[in-house]
């Protein structure tokens, strides 16, 4: 439960003063359909479906079928057999540890006035403070000092030729190190009739 609180109080008949303040969490993993894997590493597969490697029907009492777990008794097996022309390829998303959830606290407090000829005035702080935001860092790409070579080369041999891990496909690690701060000022006048 996050803690949310918002005032309203009328001066006289012309006169609003509002003031708010919230905190909001954010969800853990709302772009990968629901699923979460925060840290760790888990697999995804499809069973049942048209074009799986996976025969049906079998129960839970039997196990989940070990279809995209790797050689478990020579864990190196799929690395033994990646070359340059056919890395590696890691699926998923690299988490540098256990970090705590994204939030991001909101505050605003403005004065609502009526004035003369059916005109209001409204004049509206606003601001917000985001902490532990994801930060997503492509990880074994090609350095910064060898992209001309390869985009002179334009291979996809010659990209992998110059990543730091060559044997292994690009992949993306997750930190939760990112904050952001915003302060606004809102003015608005509009007439009514």
């Amino acid at each position: 439960m996050s803690p949310r609180i918002g005032l309203a109080f009328s001066v006289n008949d012309k006169t609003v003063l509002r003031a708010a303040f919230g905190t909001f969490y954010g969800t853990v993993f709302q772009n990968l359909g629901g699923q979460v894997a925060f840290p760790g590493y888990d697999v995804t597969d499809t069973y049942n479906s048209p074009g799986t490697a996976v025969a049906q029907p079998f129960s839970l009492s039997q196990g989940f079928p070990l279809t995209a777990v790797r050689n478990l008794s020579n864990p190196s097996a799929a690395l033994a057999s990646a070359t340059i022309s056919s890395p590696f390829t890691i699926s998923g998303t690299s988490f540098n540890n256990l970090s705590r959830m994204s939030m991001v606290q909101q505050w605003n407090a403005g004065v609502q006035r009526r004035l003369p000829l059916g005109l209001i005035l409204e004049v509206n702080y606003a601001g917000n403070h985001g902490l532990h935001l994801p930060y997503v860092i492509p990880t074994n790409v090609v350095p910064l000092a060898d992209v001309d070579a390869v985009t002179l080369a334009n291979t996809t041999t010659a990209s992998q030729q110059v990543k730091p891990f060559p044997l292994l496909g690009s992949f993306t690690v997750v930190n939760y190190v990112g904050n952001s701060t915003y302060n606004g000022l809102q003015v608005s006048a509009r007439f009514t009739f």
